[in-house]
């Protein structure tokens, strides 16, 4: 994404960003469902955000992704859900 967007995970605030960031949401993850929220304040372009996360502490998977077509949708955020096992 190249515009301002701002992440959450389970209902806390991760970071906002205009372009590609990591964010280390370890401490946010707990077992079973969690939630990704991303919000974003402009209309235009296209975008997403990916969760992953390394149960190992080596290899990282992809949880879940949050991806924009369009951002002249209403509202301006989507949450996904995503399970830790």
């Amino acid at each position: 994404m190249n515009q301002p967007f701002t992440v959450y995970v389970n209902d806390q605030p991760v970071g906002n960003s205009q372009k590609y960031n990591q964010y280390d949401v370890t401490r946010l993850l707990k077992k079973g469902t969690n939630n990704l929220r991303v919000t974003w304040t402009d209309t235009n372009g296209v975008g997403g955000v990916e969760l992953a996360h390394a149960a190992d502490g080596r290899t990282f998977r992809t949880l879940t992704e949050v991806k924009f077509e369009g951002f002249r949708a209403n509202p301006r955020d989507k949450t996904v859900e995503f399970t830790i096992p």
